[in-house]
């Protein structure tokens, strides 16, 4: 395996990769794609995006459909725009997730963390139970959602463009 670098597809990608990084860009179909023990970067994707991950960081950047994205033993950084739509998740194990929202976007989040925090510059109500707390936010009408899940790690929501 090598490294997997896709710039300006047309129609959908699937990639499967280990120990290379994974850099895509300007895709108008769907990603699906699995690495693992290296980083998953991601952006300008106008369809849906579903990601896998071990060992290594994702990041994703002004998604359009809805997405998935896992990792176990990474973090996650996501940064959306309003062009976001859908039903979408994010779920770790030790590894933070970092999200910046737009605060003009009609969204429901939620949000779960065991054995971690949720820190919010956006007004988030948080509740805690034993070992760890549970969020939610809810912009505009809140036509699409988003589900933030994380063991062992934190949660970073934070308001953008």
């Amino acid at each position: 395996f090598g490294p997997i670098e896709v710039n300006t597809l047309l129609g959908n990608l699937t990639a499967t990769n280990q120990f290379q990084p994974m850099v895509i860009s300007d895709v108008r179909g769907t990603v699906t794609v699995e690495n693992a023990n290296s980083q998953i970067d991601v952006s300008n994707i106008k369809g849906g995006l579903f990601a896998t991950n071990k060992f290594g960081q994702i990041q994703a950047e002004d998604l359009g459909g809805p997405f998935k994205l896992i990792n176990e033993n990474g973090g996650v950084m996501v940064i959306l725009t309003d062009r976001f739509k859908g039903n979408s998740s994010i779920n770790t194990t030790f590894g933070t997730i970092d999200i910046t929202l737009p605060t003009t976007s009609n969204l429901l989040l939620k949000a779960k963390t065991s054995w971690g925090d949720i820190l919010s510059d956006l007004p988030l109500t948080i509740d805690e139970f034993v070992g760890g707390k549970i969020g939610a936010l809810r912009l505009g009408k809140g036509l699409d959602s988003l589900s933030l899940i994380t063991t062992n790690a934190s949660i970073n929501i934070s308001g953008g463009r």
